[in-house]
């Protein structure tokens, strides 16, 4: 039986629907994150090379020794949206259909979905419709804020985002599961990034620490 903490590797096609996996993400400069999940329960672990942090039943506990003592600690509890994903990423959940349609250009590799998607901001808007905002907040990003119109006329695949632009950079395996992400959006949110490190049928151990200190 794996436990939070263990290195998670198996055949990332294979267990697509897998109840344990690990990744990491990392929003801006922030520091990364290596999560731990068990799909099941909803129970995860986050380190972030400082501090852990389990999620057991909803409560969160804290400490800087995985094998010393824990606190609860309810500001501890990641607010990120993509710190509580209870599902291994898929191509799917990128790019729905509607955002494809809005696509202004893409540079892929293969059939994978492997590739660089842009879009100008406005036309996701005009095309999506609320579908941009729920899209936008799924990840992170603030959705209230307008996009911003770009100047020029741009049909090609940019090198770098500027605000007005979102820029999703994806590394998908043919059954669709994503193993690297970053999504650039200038001006409505710091940049994300996301990579599954491991994932497995196993059942995964994330309990009450043993030793909290009330």
């Amino acid at each position: 039986q794996l436990h939070a903490g263990d290195v998670i590797k198996d055949d990332l096609v294979s267990v697509l629907g897998a109840p344990t996996f690990k990744y990491r993400m990392q929003r801006g400069e922030a520091i990364e994150q290596a999560i731990w999940v068990d799909s099941s329960s909803g129970n995860r672990e986050l380190f972030d090379g400082a501090t852990y942090v389990r999620i057991v039943d909803g409560v969160a506990y804290a400490s800087a020794d995985v094998a010393g003592s824990w606190i609860i600690d309810p500001a501890a509890a990641p607010t990120d949206p993509l710190a509580s994903l209870t599902e291994i990423v898929t191509l799917e959940r990128v790019l729905p259909a509607e955002l494809l349609d809005a696509v202004t250009a893409s540079a892929l590799q293969g059939e994978s979905g492997t590739g660089r998607y842009f879009f100008v901001d406005t036309e996701l808007a005009a095309v999506a419709g609320g579908g941009r905002a729920a899209w936008l907040t799924s990840w992170g990003f603030d959705s209230t804020i307008a996009p911003t119109a770009i100047d020029g006329f741009v049909d090609d695949v940019p090198d770098t985002a500027r605000p007005g632009m979102i820029l999703v950079s994806i590394v998908s395996s043919a059954d669709g599961v994503v193993t690297s992400l970053t999504i650039d959006a200038p001006g409505i949110g710091e940049s994300v990034s996301y990579r599954l490190e491991g994932a497995s049928t196993e059942p995964l151990t994330i309990d009450v620490p043993t030793t909290v200190i009330e």
